[in-house]
């Protein structure tokens, strides 16, 4: 699978592979509903165009990979879902938005995304 820039990306397409640096890592956030208690992190991610885009990891995926993502770090990031962005919340990107999945692989890189 090629890497894409994240101005390709396209949402419902969940088969595909970034480059990025992470520029910011939030804290995790826990949002308590009577059915279920959910827990959300949220990264941005820089592409070496200089296109950004939100992603957002749940629950598990927020343990399985919390440790590894560092903000400044380069990472290869593979297979997610991509959605079209809901208007009514603060994204970089006005088209997209990734969350990730149990497909979705990580990998750090040593060649840094410098752009910005």
């Amino acid at each position: 699978m090629e890497n894409k820039a994240i101005r390709e990306l396209l949402p419902y397409e969940d088969d595909w592979a970034i480059k990025v640096r992470i520029t910011r890592k939030t804290s995790r956030e826990t949002y308590l509903k009577p059915e279920r208690t959910t827990h959300t992190l949220n990264i941005f991610l820089l592409d070496e165009e200089g296109s950004m885009v939100q992603a957002t990891l749940f629950n598990e995926l927020i343990d399985k990979f919390y440790d590894i993502l560092e903000s400044g770090e380069s990472y290869l990031i593979r297979k997610g879902n991509i959605w079209s962005v809901k208007k009514s919340f603060d994204n970089v990107n006005d088209k997209i938005e990734i969350s990730f999945t149990d497909a979705t692989t990580i990998e750090k890189i040593s060649d840094a995304i410098q752009h910005i």
